[in-house]
């Protein structure tokens, strides 16, 4: 789905698979598909909304910094900034300190909420989420 592996790069196709595996119960899809519909580089292909309503309940049974990064980006897509800051605040905190490349990125994109701007992934870049810490 990547477009690294040779392959054209098919995210309506990948949005599509990921989106069964969240309806199946995956929490990690379900942060990526929620990522993906409020942050995605194809703007054809984001919905906010959507992304909003997937991201809650995963958020609330597993209320970690990567999920809860995902939230604040939904919420700027929404136009929400000062409820899209407080978020990421939290994730900030929650975050591992250790996890010193997923602090950056949500640092940045704190910074951005602040100025009333959404996150929109780089379409050059390729991952679905942010990367969970290792």
């Amino acid at each position: 789905f990547s477009g690294n592996d040779g392959l054209p790069l098919d995210r309506r196709g990948a949005l599509d698979m990921i989106g069964k595996l969240a309806a199946a119960g995956d929490i990690q899809a379900g942060n990526d598909l929620a990522w993906y519909l409020c942050t995605g580089p194809d703007a054809a292909l984001r919905d906010p909304n959507r992304g909003i309503a997937t991201i809650i309940p995963v958020v609330k049974d597993y209320p970690i910094a990567a999920f809860q990064d995902t939230q604040a980006g939904c919420l700027a897509a929404t136009g929400d900034f000062a409820q899209a800051t407080d978020v990421e605040q939290r994730a900030i905190a929650n975050a591992p300190v250790e996890a010193v490349g997923m602090l950056a990125g949500m640092r940045e994109r704190l910074a951005l909420y602040r100025k009333k701007q959404p996150y929109v992934e780089d379409p050059s870049k390729t991952a679905i989420a942010p990367p969970m810490p290792a």
